[in-house]
């Protein structure tokens, strides 16, 4: 389990008078309703999630105070017109904050890597490789990394992520139907 001791900003009152501290977090990937595929699907619904316990802000701009940047890798999402964030804008904000005495948790979501996801050709050796490159920096800045799978973190490990603090959750597994095995072993390269 990682934990991430945050410093809360306000507070929200509770039906029983109590008062917990709201966290504040900003997506820079935005989700759209309808379906788009794995990650639009995971962060709405834990948009969802986050609005129903009601102890989180989420907040619109990647420039306004947050407690927690929550990145999908650099992209900004079928709502973000795929539009990519600079890692130079990532890495001034967490600079800023450091100036500040204040700090920002990042935490990003592994999806994939051109390399591996698309047929080779000149645009992928060229933007494909530097999107790549920034992934893996943006992947060892973060606080916490997450993986879709044990698969997923062993080639992003072999693409340069250092493995600091990161956590496996599956996309869509229903524990009813699914569990996880007492031990799971890397596919490697080859299906067999």
């Amino acid at each position: 389990m990682i934990k991430m001791h945050l410093r809360p900003t306000e507070c929200k009152d509770l039906p029983h008078g109590e008062l917990l501290p709201m966290t504040r977090i900003h997506f820079t990937y935005r989700h759209i309703d309808g379906p788009w595929g794995g990650a639009n699907n995971f962060i709405r619904a834990l948009h969802q999630h986050l609005r129903e316990v009601g102890r989180f802000e989420l907040v619109q701009s990647l420039d306004e105070p947050c407690d927690i940047l929550f990145m999908n890798q650099l992209g900004t999402g079928p709502g973000g017109h795929g539009a990519m964030v600079p890692l130079r804008k990532i890495k001034r904000l967490l600079e800023l904050d450091a100036s500040k005495g204040e700090r920002r948790r990042l935490v990003v979501r592994a999806v994939n890597l051109n390399w591996h996801a698309f047929p080779i050709g000149l645009t992928n050796l060229t933007r494909g490789w530097w999107i790549d490159r920034q992934t893996i920096k943006l992947l060892n800045m973060a606080d916490v990394a997450i993986f879709q799978s044990a698969y997923q973190f062993a080639f992003f490990q072999r693409a340069g992520y250092q493995g600091r603090n990161s956590v496996v959750i599956h996309n869509g597994a229903d524990t009813t139907y699914w569990r996880v095995p007492v031990q799971s072993p890397a596919l490697g390269d080859k299906l067999q």
